[in-house]
């Protein structure tokens, strides 16, 4: 949020460019304030499941952080701070925020979704997702992926140390597909993926001109997969570069999973019908 606050922007070109300091001050603040008010929100449903309170949250963080970009940076006078008196109006809906970080926040797949839903209608310009460590599965893949596709900005897209396997990944990659000409770095690291959904990845950034970075480290990927891996990155127009670290791929954990093959020989067989099943899935981008 920060960072946020801080970066260049249509508001900092007309009303000034805060401060790191004070845009950390405001930061916290509103990190403060919204999560009280979060909070409270989510006491008011005690049978609810969190999701409106994640709404409830986002929305205000939004609208406030658009509120201090409006009025613009404090002006120092005679060693004096005053706040710079310009009118507010209130903004429903957020249209510069290029950049944005709900990792680690146990936001599971309810949440996920709300945000996914909300992020659709909404911040047309993203550049940079960071959704990493939230218990995403396999449940909240399609909202996610249909909300990814609709971002053409995005730059940056972190979703690593979630649970989104190979089904996840396809419609991710699916979603990343047409389009997303700028991606520089995809991270899909400690997810479950194995040979599928790690081939559908690298299919969906072969062909990014501005690609830099495809981060699948931490799966269960066969030997065979990741040298498919390289393959189709090698014959798109990127190189084989571009493929992260693989230190701490575990091709043992590749056939332990016992929901989609049982033992060694079934482990083959399993994906190819997964692979069959998700070849003809359509990611809706309207």
């Amino acid at each position: 949020m920060t960072k946020n606050l801080s970066s260049e922007s249509i508001f900092s070109r007309k009303y000034g460019l805060l401060s790191k300091e004070e845009a950390y001050e405001n930061a916290k603040r509103i990190e403060d304030e919204c999560f009280i008010a979060a909070s409270e929100h989510f006491q008011k449903e005690p049978d609810g499941d969190g999701s409106s309170a994640v709404q409830f949250y986002a929305r205000e963080t939004s609208k406030q952080m658009l509120e201090v970009l409006k009025r613009g940076p404090e002006r120092k006078e005679h060693g004096e701070v005053v706040a710079v008196d310009r009118p507010v109006k209130p903004i429903e809906i957020v249209f510069d925020i290029s950049e944005i970080y709900i990792s680690y926040l146990n936001l599971e797949d309810e949440g996920t979704i709300a945000i996914a839903n909300t992020l659709k209608q909404s911040v047309p310009l993203l550049e940079v997702l960071d959704i990493a460590g939230n218990e995403i599965t396999t449940k909240a893949a399609p909202a996610l992926a249909e909300c990814i596709a609709v971002k053409k900005s995005l730059r940056t897209l972190i979703l690593s140390e979630n649970e989104l396997k190979d089904q996840g990944a396809v419609l991710i990659g699916r979603a990343l597909e047409e389009g997303h000409t700028q991606l520089k770095e995809l991270d899909v690291s400690v997810n479950m993926l194995r040979r599928v959904g790690a081939r559908c990845l690298a299919q969906a950034v072969s062909n990014k001109p501005d690609f830099k970075l495809l981060n699948i480290n931490g799966n269960a990927i066969s030997d065979e997969g990741i040298d498919e891996v390289k393959e189709i990155l090698k014959n798109g127009s990127n190189s084989v570069d571009v493929l992260g670290p693989l230190d701490e791929n575990d091709v043992e954990e590749e056939g332990e999973d016992g929901e989609e093959e049982e033992g060694g020989g079934a482990a083959a067989e399993g994906e190819g019908e997964l692979e069959s099943k998700l070849h003809h899935l359509k990611v809706e981008q309207d």
